[in-house]
């Protein structure tokens, strides 16, 4: 495997996708989500991405985080690998100076060049101990954050799991260090989505360049994005069984969230974003005046907080025609939504 354009560009060319420059080595981006259906190599691409950033910048310090100790110590085991092969990869004809200078099995620590107090590599579960321990300047891996559809269909344990996230993972990124994010969409509400939503639409973090990249199981033609040479990976005759065995089922979630990246609330939802129609903020008028809404109303889905939203729509109906002119979507406690439904209320109706 061959990474020198960047992982994401080599990973995504390889499935006939163009990214153009948008990569993480190349300080165009400082975060990027990639989910993939599971089982296709992207850990071990990652794995040679995190061993490649290794022996550029030894005097940098790395972080590997997913959701259990045993894909932890997977990832360290085979990053050594690795480094201490000297005939299949042939590392040292391509870092001669990127010697492994001490490693511990115990804490799952990696130093390249010489032994420093944060560590080129460490890895660790998401619950385990962060604080203190590690630290991230230059790149943070958050592999399956998750660890299947048990967890991801409990919204307490989604809450609780982001919580760590944002409190004991992401608060040992320091300065400039990317974020690598892979893993399966499993819910609106899991890690990958709430970060996303928090980098699109808190003003405070719009200034941090980010792309999403979706990889299906299966295209727009119903075909395997994933049939490699020497029958690796999957065919589409692979995925279309795998997707009859949760279809006979009628567990749908089990192929739409790991294999196509649809989230498993999206699978029920009553609207899909391309099926609703928009419009450019003016509301219908008659002879250039605005006209009179046959109904005025407000549609609220209510939260008593715990990290849940108050979902509120305002609507203007005209005939069967409905424009949704305001909105209200808001975690807080319940002593601010209720006045800023208030206030819409007073404002719309």
């Amino acid at each position: 495997i061959i990474i020198g354009g960047g992982m994401a560009y080599t990973f995504l060319k390889a499935q006939g996708h163009t990214i153009g420059k948008s990569l993480l080595e190349e300080d165009r981006l400082d975060e990027l989500f990639l989910s993939c259906p599971p089982r296709i190599g992207k850990s071990t691409i990652v794995m040679f991405f995190v061993i490649w950033q290794m022996c550029k910048y030894p005097e940098e310090s790395n972080l590997y985080s997913s959701f259990t100790e045993k894909v932890v110590k997977t990832f360290y085991s085979g990053v050594l690998e690795v480094l201490d092969d000297a005939v299949t990869y042939r590392l040292k004809a391509i870092f001669p100076k990127a010697v492994v200078a001490s490693t511990n099995a115990q804490d799952l620590l990696i130093n390249i060049g010489r032994k420093k107090r944060y560590a080129t590599l460490t890895c660790r579960s998401v619950d385990g101990s962060l604080n203190g321990s590690c630290d991230c300047s230059h790149l943070l891996i958050a592999d399956d954050l998750h660890s299947g559809i048990d967890e991801a269909r409990s919204k307490d344990q989604l809450i609780k799991k982001w919580e760590t996230v944002r409190a004991n993972l992401l608060s040992r990124k320091k300065g400039n260090a990317k974020i690598l994010w892979i893993g399966t969409r499993w819910s609106l509400i899991d890690c990958i989505s709430n970060r996303i939503e928090m980098l699109e639409n808190d003003a405070a973090c719009r200034w941090i360049r980010h792309k999403v990249f979706n990889l299906p199981a299966l295209n727009e033609k119903d075909e395997s994005n994933f049939d490699y040479m020497f029958h690796k990976g999957f065919t589409t005759a692979d995925y279309k069984a795998i997707r009859a065995s949760y279809e006979i089922k009628g567990d749908e979630a089990l192929w739409l969230a790991p294999y196509m990246g649809t989230p498993i609330e999206r699978d029920g939802a009553v609207f899909s974003p391309d099926e609703l129609r928009y419009y450019n903020g003016e509301l219908p008028k008659k002879d250039g005046l605005p006209l009179e809404p046959d109904r005025r109303y407000m549609v609220v889905d209510p939260a008593w907080g715990g990290g849940d939203y108050v979902a509120a729509v305002v609507v203007y109906q005209y005939g069967d025609d409905l424009f949704v002119v305001d909105v209200v979507y808001n975690n807080a406690d319940k002593s601010v939504t209720e006045p800023e439904i208030a206030a819409k209320v007073k404002k719309w109706l």
